[in-house]
């Protein structure tokens, strides 16, 4: 960028790095959770019933529940209930969302991610509702939903990518795929609702790619309306500067105005005492501007 930015700490490559920028948010998004059902346990509340009352605020409700804290759809992959899961779900993460990244540009790895999380989570409510189907009613906190979306928007943009590990070795993209998929519908074998979850989100990644590769931008919205936000919560840098620069201008110029004013003051004060000591006719024709100047402007003001 060009334009001059005041001196701040950053991060480097993290305004451009939407992978780090997700293991940062789920991070926090874990400590906080931790951090209420902890504070909860301090002033005395037994350590279940701290869970029991945290976890409904942030985790997606089962589906009878759900109308009650609707909102959960939107926080549940923000937070985990164990830091293995998420160190788990962050290596996956930062797996397959380099890829999207590397191959689409970084602004197109959060709006999957979160696509993922919204249609993963409808699958895992829309499930509960077939009669008949033993489906125990969990409640969700994890990030898996989203990290399927970027699984699969990695094999349906580049399904013979290949991970270099050395000049002579590398792994394809589809294994690593294989091995993930697997691993988590054996985790969640006996849970029908993390199943329907786990498939909800690599609909909402393969659709989620198969758009962008037709020309579409479907997470544009999405960088819109955090752009309008950090716009207008972002001082305007170059109006703050000239602003600046108008009143530097302002000031030196009264400055100067009040230095040139008592220069001529002094200048009348010893031209006059000339006058009383040697009379007027000892004056300079330059004494005489400076003078005659002087009661024009006495006689203005």
């Amino acid at each position: 960028m060009s334009n001059l930015k005041s001196p701040s700490f950053r991060i480097p490559g993290y305004a451009q790095n939407a992978v780090f920028q997700l293991i940062i948010a789920t991070g926090v998004g874990f400590i906080m959770y931790q951090a209420a059902r902890v504070t909860l346990i301090v002033f005395g509340v037994p350590g279940g019933a701290a869970q029991n009352k945290v976890m409904p605020l942030v985790a997606l409700s089962p589906v009878h529940d759900f109308l009650k804290h609707a909102w959960t759809l939107v926080t549940y992959g923000w937070v985990h209930n164990g830091f293995m899961e998420w160190i788990s779900n962050m290596v996956w993460l930062f797996t397959f969302g380099n890829v999207v990244q590397n191959l689409v540009g970084f602004r197109q790895v959060i709006p999957t991610f979160i696509y993922g999380l919204l249609v993963g989570g409808l699958f895992c409510l829309g499930v509960q509702l077939i009669p008949g189907l033993l489906t125990p009613s969990p409640f969700v906190m994890s990030s898996i939903a989203g990290v399927m979306a970027l699984s699969a928007a990695t094999i349906t943009l580049a399904p013979k990518y290949r991970f270099y590990l050395g000049e002579n070795f590398s792994i394809p993209l589809m294994l690593v795929y294989g091995i993930f998929v697997i691993l988590n519908l054996l985790s969640f074998s006996s849970s029908l609702p993390m199943i329907a979850l786990c498939i909800g989100g690599q609909l909402a990644g393969y659709t989620m790619m198969k758009l962008v590769q037709n020309g579409h931008q479907p997470g544009s919205w999405m960088y819109q309306i955090t752009g309008f936000f950090s716009g207008s919560l972002t001082p305007d840098e170059s109006r703050l500067r000239s602003n600046r620069n108008r009143k530097r201008q302002q000031t030196l110029q009264l400055s100067r105005k009040k230095s040139k004013t008592e220069i001529t003051q002094r200048s009348v004060d010893e031209i006059l005492e000339k006058i009383h000591q040697r009379g007027v006719n000892s004056l300079t024709n330059q004494e005489r501007e400076i003078l005659e100047a002087a009661a024009n402007r006495e006689t203005q003001d």
